[in-house]
């Protein structure tokens, strides 16, 4: 399946998406449309696609409808976390208005790790962590 939609920003960092849900509303119910973002992000760049999607929208839905997993090939395994809003959510967390989901990487480095190879290296954590000090 091909990402279909219409791009209204685009920048060196940041594009922002914007498409209808792919799949059709059923005509036997009456079901508002909710307008929702997607997020996630790498070291290189970031996506945010703005949805359209019916009532009761899950946040495992509104990841799967937004073709975000077609944009970042392999990057974003199928048990990643999500969260609305910088809270943690469940799978099936009904979605409302203007809400944000953000796809969660795995920590590359476990924070106490870190730390512990800046203290090796004489450094603190307000010091910074680069990826070569890291490992």
């Amino acid at each position: 399946m091909q990402f279909a939609g219409r791009c209204l920003c685009s920048t060196r960092h940041i594009r922002i998406w914007s498409r209808l849900a792919a799949e059709p509303v059923s005509a036997d119910k009456e079901s508002r449309l909710l307008d929702i973002e997607v997020v996630f992000a790498t070291a290189e760049r970031q996506e945010l696609l703005q949805l359209q999607v019916p009532d009761g929208t899950t946040v495992n839905d509104a990841v799967n409808r937004s073709g975000i997993r077609e944009l970042f090939p392999g990057e974003i395994p199928d048990h990643a976390q999500c969260g609305v809003w910088g809270r943690l959510a469940a799978p099936d967390a009904v979605l409302r208005n203007g809400d944000r989901v953000e796809i969660y990487r795995d920590l590359q480095l476990d924070p106490r790790e870190a730390r512990r190879l800046l203290a090796l290296q004489g450094k603190s954590m307000n010091q910074g962590v680069s990826g070569d000090d890291a490992g």
